[in-house]
């Protein structure tokens, strides 16, 4: 009874009619002499198209009853979709005399179709005939045409049947007639790969490019294929062997030595990079843009000693050297995120850089050129070495420069609104953002300067008006802006208590200022004091969140992440809870560098928070430290 049903139901939903009466349906007793007369379901109760009944039983394995059927679809309608089926019910049935006359009549009537005589010679195979299959393989490479479709073709043809050698002997034969090495290196390339000669793949991919730079770009990333994600190395060994091998044979081939300079790069060896592009640039006698193009890639990438040597090299060059202004500028900027980013950085330190500033201010001038080093240097005096009047000096000074970039002057008016805020002057900083964001009302550093006032609202302990901003923004097009945003207004939102008023939410804003102007100390104390006389509040897990930050930015690595784990297991619910295990991931990954732990935390934010704020970055670096090529 369930077989009646389910086979109805198959009926009903492809649109078969049931007729329980069978005089109409084809007498499957031809193809089986003997039927099962207890399960009489298929010729009795059935009634369809013979397309619908054919592929009904072809997908079910019944390819006694399907033969019948396509046989007879065959001879009404010799196409090459009824023509497979068929094929493959003769060859499962092991009927191969039929097979072998099926195939013969179909290539008379498709004649110079590859795919068919590959059919032929599939059908020997099959049967046990290995010397005609083998004849008739051959026989079909020998008869080919030089057309790109036709070879394409009968090699798909051979690689569909598991016949790699042959599909590889196609292209092989195609390119003596073409007289082209090189001809469809994307092909054989994917068949080498297929059949694990990596090696002979990874010189398909070289000679293409040494014929035709064109493709670069493609065949690194069909290299990076190849060596991604393997364990052992040896295909990684493999490629650099080959390349250096080329690269000593052909010297005057500058596309080696890119390619050999992309795959250090790859494998994050930027001191190896920098040796080979500097070599290249003496070489060649450039000026210099692989270098400069190279250091930007290692501060990206927080290489920042790397950087500075290429930098320096550049600077070496003289003044007349086209990245000269550039590279000076550049260098400053490099020292000064590599020193603030990393703690443990000494008074003598932070004198070194000012000087370096200063005097390649000196040198380059203060004008358009350099409006960005005169804000890296302001911020450094402000909030680094207690300079602040300096600071405004020379941040005053470059505001007024004319003609300068209208985007410039305003991050310079932010960066000055910032020391205000740090020194105390608060409305003068709040005049600064509000003339930013009127004059950039959709433009991304508009939103800065709003959430820049909102967040000076909330310093001033005016937490409505600054959520009215916040709940704006949260909205912005500017990803990590909006996110900021909402994460600050979710805090006033969550923390506006009733019955202690604002006091908990105030000596919080404090501390938090405090953070801005370096005060590390004297906000750890400050946050102490609400954990001590709040002990119920909900502002406890901002509490510790902002705790572990600062831990993590002066360089107490293991207790920065004891406070994020407690956030994390303690309010995983909430968004701090989300943001906290994000960062617990981030630590293991860059820090401690645990990729094993990263990739556990990554695993698990992504299956605890499949909706999150992180979920796309957490899959893309996961995967990423699993070896998977990143696009």
């Amino acid at each position: 009874m369930h077989r009646i049903v389910a086979v109805w139901f198959f009926a009903l939903f492809a649109g078969v009619s049931v007729n329980l009466m069978a005089q109409d349906l084809p007498n499957l007793g031809d193809v089986n002499s003997t039927v099962d007369n207890s399960e009489p379901l298929d010729s009795i109760f059935l009634q369809g198209s013979d397309e619908q009944l054919a592929a009904y039983y072809f997908q079910n394995k019944e390819y006694d009853k399907a033969v019948y059927l396509y046989e007879k679809l065959y001879n009404k309608k010799p196409e090459t979709s009824n023509y497979s089926p068929y094929l493959s019910c003769l060859i499962i049935l092991e009927d191969f005399s039929k097979a072998e006359k099926l195939v013969k009549k179909h290539i008379k009537r498709n004649p110079g179709v590859p795919i068919f005589q590959v059919d032929l010679g599939f059908v020997y195979k099959k049967s046990g005939d290995t010397k005609k299959a083998q004849q008739q393989f051959e026989a079909s490479i020998a008869s080919l045409k030089s057309s790109p479709y036709i070879v394409n073709d009968l090699a798909a043809a051979f690689e569909t049947r598991n016949e790699t050698a042959y599909a590889l002997e196609t292209y092989q034969q195609a390119r003596k007639m073409m007289n082209l090495s090189t001809a469809f290196w994307r092909q054989v390339s994917n068949l080498y790969i297929k059949a694990s000669n990596y090696q002979a793949a990874i010189t398909e991919m070289l000679d293409a490019i040494d014929k035709d730079y064109e493709y670069y770009e493609e065949v690194k990333d069909g290299l990076w294929t190849i060596i991604e994600g393997e364990t052992s190395g040896s295909r990684e060994e493999m490629f650099r062997v080959e390349l250096l091998k080329r690269i000593q044979k052909r010297p005057d081939k500058v596309i080696y030595a890119d390619l050999f300079v992309w795959f250090l790069i790859q494998k994050s060896d930027y001191a190896g990079a920098l040796t080979q592009v500097k070599a290249l640039d003496k070489r060649l006698k450039e000026d210099g843009q692989r270098v400069y193009e190279l250091a930007g890639i290692a501060v990206r990438n927080q290489s920042y000693d790397i950087a500075v040597q290429a930098y320096k090299y550049l600077i070496a060059k003289g003044p007349e050297s086209f990245y000269y202004v550039s590279s000076k500028t550049e260098l400053a900027r490099t020292l000064f995120t590599k020193i603030t980013s990393t703690p443990g950085y000494t008074k003598t330190d932070l004198n070194d850089l000012s000087d370096t500033y200063r005097s390649t201010l000196e040198e380059l001038g203060i004008n358009g050129a350099t409006i960005y080093l005169v804000k890296d240097y302001s911020h450094l005096l402000a909030f680094y070495l207690d300079s602040a009047e300096r600071a405004i000096e020379l941040l005053d000074q470059v505001i007024a420069i004319p003609n300068s970039k209208p985007e410039a002057r305003a991050e310079c008016k932010l960066e000055l609104g910032d020391v205000f805020l740090m020194t105390g002057d608060k409305w003068e900083a709040i005049l600064l953002y509000k003339q930013v964001e009127k004059e950039f009302k959709t433009n991304p550093i508009g939103h800065e300067a709003k959430f820049r006032g909102a967040r000076f609202y909330f310093y001033t302990g005016d937490f409505y008006l600054a959520k009215d901003q916040l709940d704006v923004l949260k909205a912005a097009t500017s990803k990590l802006i909006a996110n900021d945003a909402l994460r600050l207004s979710l805090i006033i939102t969550d923390n506006l208590d009733p019955d202690s008023g604002t006091v908990a939410l105030e000596m919080y804003a404090r501390a938090d200022l405090l953070v801005f102007r370096n005060k590390f100390d004297d906000a750890l104390a400050t946050l102490d004091s609400i954990a001590q006389v709040f002990l119920t509040h909900p502002i406890a897990d901002v509490v510790l969140f902002k705790k572990a930050e600062i831990k993590l930015k002066t360089g107490k690595y293991t207790e920065a992440a004891k406070f994020f784990e407690e956030v994390s297991n303690t309010y995983e619910w909430d968004i701090l809870g989300h943001e906290a295990l994000f960062r617990l991931a981030e630590m293991q990954e860059n820090i401690f560098k645990d990729t094993a732990k990263a990739m556990e935390y990554y695993r698990e934010y992504m299956e605890r928070y499949p909706g999150g704020i992180y979920t796309g970055e957490a899959r893309k670096r996961f995967r990423a430290l699993r070896g998977d090529q990143i696009n």
